[in-house]
């Protein structure tokens, strides 16, 4: 029985918590034995103890905005250090193998594996692109002390190797995997439906994702807009809510919609635990990310559910959607032709569904749930 030690960002049930949460739920547990220590308390505990993983709250720094000056910094590693001395005494006498640590701005893991003596595994979900100064010095750190880095597509870890800190040996792409038993396209929506009071002949144009600076819900608002301008029965469903402190950003949100003139055709959800049933309600996925994201778990949620997805070319995306196939993909900011893409298997039936059941044999044939789990289990095997 081997024992990892896995390391985490947070507690909710976004794009990386959710892959952990995936992760865990297939690992073999008559070979591994995992102890997860997450910084805070949130929903991803109660799903974690639900499936009798073994969870424990200390409160380590992770690496944000917030720690950039000389002040931040001093208070980082007083903190960093602190906690890692308390993570390994939580684990002292349980002979720890091994240490996964899921997402680049966790680092506490360098100092506990080294201070343990085992290996390092550093999954990594992000493109992280500014500022520059903290690209380079995370993927020195990689590149350095990581046993093995895992990227969850090439577009992650072509940005890596851009560093020219880290050698192309050390990475292997996993791409992630969609439990197919929650997320499919037979999950009734009329309850939901009813709930946000749109008629059965809508057409639904929806995204899922934080609302924060990256992520384009202004974007798919000027989108869907210009579609419901055209045609009311359209409509566009946002769901997702900010980080803690940055509740300005839904603030504005609303008052956008508002602004839009065509606010009764628009429903903001906030967080949503039906993740699954909102996917089903959706004609169209949207994701106009306007920074590039890695993979996000998210499209592979609204393929496993056979809905076409549009979005801006950029980062993971690229290798999920087959462009004019399973969905359409377009520069970022041509918001005019992502609405005529939109536009056209709005008009086009035949087309829609071509395009539909072929984003879910993708799905199918690259991000299996099954295909994730061996991998991860051939690399645990390896190191």
């Amino acid at each position: 029985m081997k024992r990892i030690l896995y390391l985490h960002t947070g507690a909710e049930l976004y794009g990386a918590d959710i892959v952990l949460l995936t992760l865990l739920e297939g690992l073999d547990k008559t070979r591994y034995e995992p102890i997860v220590v997450l910084p805070l308390e949130g929903p991803l505990v109660a799903k974690l103890k639900a499936i009798n993983i073994e969870v424990h709250i200390i409160d380590y720094p992770i690496l944000r905005r917030q720690y950039f000056t000389p002040k931040g910094l001093i208070d980082y590693l007083l903190k960093y250090c602190g906690s890692c001395n308390a993570i390994i005494e939580l684990v002292k006498n349980r002979h720890i193998d091994m240490i996964h640590v899921n997402t680049i701005a966790v680092l506490e893991g360098i100092y506990i594996s080294r201070k343990i003596k085992v290996p390092l595994i550093w999954h990594v979900h992000e493109i992280l692109e500014n500022p520059k100064v903290v690209y380079k010095a995370t993927s020195f750190l990689m590149g350095r002390f990581a046993t093995k880095i895992v990227t969850v597509s090439n577009a992650v870890k072509n940005h890596l190797l851009k560093s020219r800190y880290i050698k192309e040996e050390k990475i292997e792409v996993i791409y992630n995997g969609v439990n197919t038993d929650k997320f499919n396209s037979s999950i009734n929506t009329k309850t939901l439906r009813q709930e946000l009071s749109i008629p059965e002949d809508a057409f639904i144009v929806g995204m899922i994702g934080r609302v924060n600076a990256i992520k384009g819900q202004d974007e798919f608002i000027k989108i869907v807009s210009t579609l419901i301008g055209k045609y009311k029965n359209i409509y566009g469903i946002i769901v997702g809510d900010a980080f803690p402190g940055q509740e300005w950003r839904v603030t504005e949100l609303k008052q956008l919609i508002k602004d839009s003139n065509c606010s009764d055709n628009f429903r903001y959800l906030g967080y949503r635990t039906d993740s699954n049933v909102l996917h089903n309600l959706f004609d169209v996925y949207v994701l106009p990310s306007v920074s590039a994201d890695s993979l996000p778990t998210v499209v592979l949620e609204a393929m496993a559910c056979e809905k076409v997805v549009v979005g801006y070319k950029n980062g993971g995306i690229c290798e999920m959607v087959s462009d004019r196939e399973s969905g359409y993909l377009e520069v970022i900011g041509a918001n005019e032709k992502l609405s005529d893409d939109i536009e056209e298997i709005y008009l086009n039936d035949e087309l829609y569904k071509s395009m539909a059941k072929c984003s879910a044999k993708r799905l199918n044939n690259m991000f299996s749930l099954h295909m994730f789990h061996k991998k991860i289990d051939d690399l645990y095997q390896r190191v």
